[in-house]
């Protein structure tokens, strides 16, 4: 059941969007994979590590949530 929701709530996130990556990573979306037979199926991304500024794949799996953005008024 938990699965179901997480995947759900991963295709909510477009590029540009901050995640948090297992325990304590938080990253910038920079890029996605898309697939040619289903686009909104959850596929591998490419976060840009807010800290370190490094780039590495990610399959959605290891997404513990999507930090919320700030609107500015």
């Amino acid at each position: 059941m938990t699965n179901i929701k997480k995947e759900h709530e991963f295709l909510t996130v477009k590029m540009g969007d901050i995640v948090l990556i297992g325990d304590s990573e938080i990253a910038k979306i920079f890029t996605f994979i898309g697939g040619s037979r289903d686009p909104d199926a959850p596929t591998p991304f490419q976060p840009l590590n807010v800290d370190t500024g490094e780039l590495h794949w990610v399959h959605f799996e290891e997404v513990n949530g999507i930090v919320p953005s700030r609107k500015s008024s």
